[in-house]
């Protein structure tokens, strides 16, 4: 049983490195996100919060780890992993009526298994919470999400009144997603980024229309692929792969590599440098190629095995680290390169002195 979710790890992260970044289905950022949802209620006596984390493939497979490492959590381990959950989540957002810090009390917690992209599992966390405040006068209401702020994802705030007026309200009333339920299209290649909010409250009833965010920037390849990739993933979860689907499957595996390849950061630049620098034939031009698709390859399975086997990994920061260092091979190699046609300028250019007739 680990040795299978394991596998579903790696493929999982090797799809998140392969595919374009639009490619992303339920979740926007792709499958190693965490999105947050948060749906406030401002009333006379209090502010009710509704707090919705939903973990994408990864780092669902990740914590399975730690709540059930059969898979397979039972009711029970659900509620206790809810309950301490949510009293981390409280811990992490902050509520503040005029200057003053309010303390959240939990009300009710749940934590869902439902299935996610090709019939991997995904987690969906929700927490009721409230805190005591008086609102019956005109007050300022500041709040802050800070809970797992280091991770990619979809982060949203809501905010609407019963008894409380919300004056120029920043955010909007419903939330766009439907509670990470269902991510607008035009939103998937700007996904939403708000962790806090400020408003001015009096008595009264009705809220502003904040806006949520701005569209995406709409790429037409990326939105095809990603088509495509969803159609796919609704074939092989119907149990529809069959032979044709397969050949597809493998001819979308081309087609999305070959797009892939072509976006900055695959050393196109530094195999050009090189090859011209040392005149490379067409076998050379094929070596080199191949010899930076195994490496690719092996670093997508490395990258999804180290993601498997430890569940302190967060993928979005290792991809973050893994470019750094890339980086920093691409400077040392063209260090190298630099250095070698420095030396052979000066070579030439002595045995050229050493040519010259004498006077």
């Amino acid at each position: 049983m680990r040795t299978g979710r394991a596998l579903a790890v790696v493929i999982g992260a090797a799809a998140l490195v392969l595919l374009p970044v639009g490619a992303a289905g339920a979740h926007p950022l792709g499958n190693f996100t965490v999105n947050h949802s948060d749906a406030l209620l401002l009333t006379p006596d209090g502010v009710e919060l509704t707090a919705v984390v939903d973990r994408a493939e990864i780092p669902t497979a990740q914590a399975l780890r730690d709540i059930a490492p059969d898979g397979s959590p039972s009711d029970d381990v659900l509620a206790a992993t809810a309950l301490r959950q949510c009293e981390a989540l409280a811990g992490d957002v902050r509520l503040s009526v005029d200057g003053e810090a309010a303390a959240w009390t939990l009300a009710d917690t749940s934590l869902e298994v439902l299935p996610g992209a090709a019939g991997l599992p995904t987690l969906r966390l929700t927490c009721g919470l409230r805190a005591e405040a008086d609102l019956r006068s005109p007050s300022t209401v500041v709040f802050r999400d800070e809970h797992l702020d280091g991770q990619v994802g979809w982060r949203e705030i809501t905010a609407d009144g019963d008894g409380v007026r919300l004056v120029d309200s920043p955010v909007p009333v419903e939330s766009p997603s439907d509670q990470l339920r269902t991510y607008p299209d035009e939103l998937l290649d700007s996904p939403l980024d708000v962790r806090s909010f400020e408003v001015a409250t009096e008595p009264g009833n009705g809220s502003g229309s904040g806006s949520a965010a701005g569209t995406g920037s709409g790429d037409p390849f990326g939105a095809a692929m990603a088509a495509l990739d969803r159609r796919l993933q609704d074939l092989v979860g119907d149990g529809g792969l069959t032979p044709l689907v397969g050949a597809l499957a493998l001819g979308l595996a081309v087609v999305l590599g070959c797009g892939h390849a072509l976006l900055p950061g695959h050393g196109k630049t530094v195999m050009a440098a090189y090859l011209a620098g040392r005149r490379g034939r067409p076998r050379d031009a094929v070596l080199v190629g191949a010899t930076v698709t195994a490496t690719h390859t092996v670093g997508v399975l490395v990258l999804g095995l180290a993601i498997s086997l430890s569940s302190s990994f967060a993928g979005d920061q290792v991809l973050r680290w893994l470019g750094v260092v890339s980086g920093a091979l691409v400077a040392s190699i063209g260090a190298v390169m630099l250095r070698g046609a420095v030396r052979n300028r000066r070579s030439d250019d002595a045995a050229l002195v050493e040519d010259l007739p004498e006077p």
